[in-house]
């Protein structure tokens, strides 16, 4: 999925990027080029070469947005199946990063509490790390 967004974004999605921001009292006026993708966009810089423009554009011409929108929605879509049924035992016998996790019995609640204490902890750690008193170490006899 995400290879196929990747391709979709940088080669047939346009966005805005800013030019130029001027202050005239509390209003502030922007000022953007015209949406372009990134790959008009790298290959118009002057100081991209002719070589490395020519391996930016090449990808472009097997490209086909309605194929990679419909593979990036094949793939939400399995996922969306995936966390609605589950995994069947087929696709987690085939598929070794998916037979891992589901062998580890991890559940998704589970490990995003962990990880919320876990960065507690940390940010505890360091806004009181300074303040606490340390502990007496004891001394070797």
């Amino acid at each position: 999925m995400y290879a196929s967004s990747h391709l979709y974004i940088n080669f047939f999605q346009p966005s805005f990027k800013l030019q130029s921001k001027t202050r005239d009292g509390a209003r502030v006026h922007k000022v953007c080029f015209t949406p372009a993708t990134p790959c008009d966009r790298l290959p118009a810089h002057s100081s991209v070469g002719p070589a490395i423009r020519q391996r930016l554009t090449a990808p472009f011409m097997g490209l086909g947005p309605v194929r990679l929108l419909q593979e990036i929605r094949l793939s939400q879509q399995t996922l969306s199946d995936l966390a609605a049924h589950g995994v069947s035992e087929d696709v987690a016998a085939g598929t070794p990063a998916i037979a891992d996790f589901v062998a580890s019995k991890a559940q998704p609640r589970t490990l995003q509490r962990q990880v919320k204490a876990w960065r507690a902890e940390r940010a505890q750690d360091k806004i009181l790390g300074r303040l606490r008193v340390p502990d007496a170490m004891p001394v070797e006899v």
